[in-house]
């Protein structure tokens, strides 16, 4: 088994020199800097010097002349007869009959994949192309001397500026294309069911069979992921809501159902019981959530590593914004070529069908792979 992750630490906390955050239309410089009373001079000319090293960087390195070669394994819609694809059937296959036979109610199986490519991939051109293609994802990008790790997820983990705290139920996943109308679509809606929205959310009596099958499948899934949440945060809370439906969730290349819970944190709890009681959460594992955690580490043929563990910032007030580490890649570089793994999951239930998650996990890897 081959560890990419060997070595990168379990835990990272870092006080980066210059944070720049930017929450709704607010934006804000954070300088890190040891200040001594008797040289503020240097200490003003050492921020400007970071701030001219900031802005003056370039935004591209050399530009992609050519796509990595993908593996068949790669092609959209394709059900390839290869060793990765065969093991993703049997695991998926032997964790549908575990949910079936009342163990679970739910797994969220994994896989990885890894391009080589010998023509040197531009980090920041990648990561330019998904702020601009995912505005609403947060956006990872960690450099070590012969790694570096990129993420677009959509899913926050938890927002807390104490005592509000949210989290966010992501869960139920389509593609885009196969939206059943071409009427455009109304991101904002919630509640109200109508022709415009995907199959999934349109009313029962206008959905085909398959369509209501799929439909229902969706949010059950779904639906463990909000209940699950709800239930974990509600002994931390004073208050806490959440929407009886779910928003839906417009990517660039795929659709997800997504609940927020809102709550008022009680005062003698901070942002790391938040993360105990929430990580791993039913989108990452499953549920029963401990026992579904262990059959993942006996059965899943590789480490996740950093994959679906959590980013961010906090701060010195213990308030702060984590995403779960979802739609990642580690890219590694080695003698004459580079080496791009990407990791994705699906989450089953007891309707699911190992193709169908296949193409799940093909789909999540493109957020990736479009960008390449």
């Amino acid at each position: 088994m081959n560890d990419h992750w060997q070595s990168l630490p379990n835990t990272l906390l870092t006080i980066p020199r210059l944070l720049i955050k930017e929450i709704d239309s607010s934006q804000s410089l954070i300088v890190n800097i040891k200040l001594e009373a008797s040289s503020y001079n240097s200490s003003f000319s050492l921020i400007e010097a970071l701030l001219q090293q900031l802005f003056n960087q370039p935004l591209t390195e050399t530009d992609i002349t050519q796509h990595p070669s993908a593996p068949t394994s790669f092609k959209p819609n394709d059900k390839p007869a290869s060793s990765a694809y065969k093991s993703w059937q049997s695991l998926t296959q032997n964790a549908i009959n575990q949910i079936q036979s009342g163990e679970f109610d739910k797994l969220v199986t994994s896989r990885q994949s890894t391009l080589q490519t010998s023509t040197k991939v531009s980090v920041p051109k990648l990561v330019q192309k998904l702020v601009q293609h995912y505005p609403s994802c947060s956006i990872l990008r960690y450099h070590t001397s012969e790694k570096t790790i990129i993420a677009a997820s959509p899913e926050r983990l938890l927002s807390l500026q104490h005592p509000d705290i949210q989290s966010n139920a992501i869960g139920g996943t389509i593609s885009r294309k196969k939206q059943s109308n071409n009427k455009p679509l109304n991101t904002n809606t919630s509640n109200n069911y109508t022709n415009s929205l995907p199959f999934f959310l349109k009313q029962s009596t206008e959905q085909t069979g398959d369509e209501l099958a799929e439909s229902k499948k969706l949010l059950k899934e779904h639906q463990f992921i909000s209940q699950s949440i709800y239930q974990n945060l509600d002994p931390l809370c004073h208050t806490l809501k959440m929407p009886i439906t779910p928003f839906l969730m417009k990517l660039h290349n795929l659709y997800h159902l997504e609940t927020p819970v809102y709550g008022k944190l009680m005062d003698k709890y901070d942002l790391f019981d938040c993360i105990d009681s929430l990580h791993p959460t039913p989108a990452v594992a499953g549920i029963p959530t401990q026992q579904a955690k262990q059959w993942l580490l006996d059965n899943e043929k590789y480490h996740r590593g950093w994959y679906t563990g959590a980013f961010g910032w906090i701060d010195a007030n213990m308030n702060g914004d984590l995403s779960v580490m979802l739609r990642c890649a580690l890219i590694e570089q080695q003698e004459h070529k580079q080496q791009i793994n990407l990791f994705s999951g699906a989450g089953l239930v007891a309707e699911s069908d190992p193709d169908a998650e296949w193409q799940e996990t093909e789909l999540k890897m493109q957020t990736i792979m479009e960008m390449l």
